[in-house]
């Protein structure tokens, strides 16, 4: 939160001198080139792990940097993992079954 509350109060300082200075297109140019970076990083370098087990995790960041991102879910595909051992469709049957016992409890 510290991060965020000194990158804010650098924004407030920093973009109206760059409205003024590069003009309001100018400034909006920045700021979507910034988001397009962001974006590209995160395509290349942030991978997928939604259903991986910790292992899978694990061995996934293993792997070298430049391929953690879009080929680190391939990758580690026999690594276990709920949807890989029982399928997407039984893992949501358990997820229904586990809340009816939850609500039966209740």
């Amino acid at each position: 939160m510290t991060f965020h509350f000194v990158n804010q109060y650098g924004n407030s300082k920093a973009v109206p001198k760059m409205f003024i200075s590069m003009t309001t297109g100018g400034t909006m140019i920045f700021f979507a080139l910034v988001t397009m970076i962001g974006g590209a990083w995160t395509w290349f370098f942030v991978p997928e792990l939604a259903g991986k087990s910790l292992e899978a995790i694990d061995a996934v960041f293993d792997l070298p940097w430049h391929v953690i991102g879009r080929k680190g879910k391939q990758l580690t595909t026999d690594q276990g993992g709920a949807v890989e051992n029982y399928g997407q469709e039984k893992e949501k049957m358990e997820m229904v079954e586990d809340s009816a016992e939850v609500e039966k409890r209740a």
